[in-house]
């Protein structure tokens, strides 16, 4: 099993995070941990749930930041 079932700790406890984006992360982590780990707890042969790794989940969560209005957008 490869990844993290749930949100990386080095992603809120890291070293050098900035204050607006621990916010961010913890918020947007809040807005999905029931959603996240009811789909973790039914997890079957079926519908196997892959781990996403750190990156992954931060931008998993940033997009969480921007669809809830937490961030603004990117721009690209």
């Amino acid at each position: 099993m490869k990844g993290y079932a749930v949100l990386d700790p080095f992603l809120i406890v890291g070293d050098k995070i900035k204050a607006d984006r621990l916010s961010k992360t913890v918020v947007s982590w809040l807005f999905v941990r029931c959603s996240w780990l009811s789909r973790m707890t039914t997890n079957d042969a079926d519908n196997i749930v892959l781990m996403p790794n750190p990156q992954q989940w931060r931008d998993y969560l940033v997009k969480v930041a921007v669809s809830t209005g937490l961030e603004a957008p990117r721009a690209e």
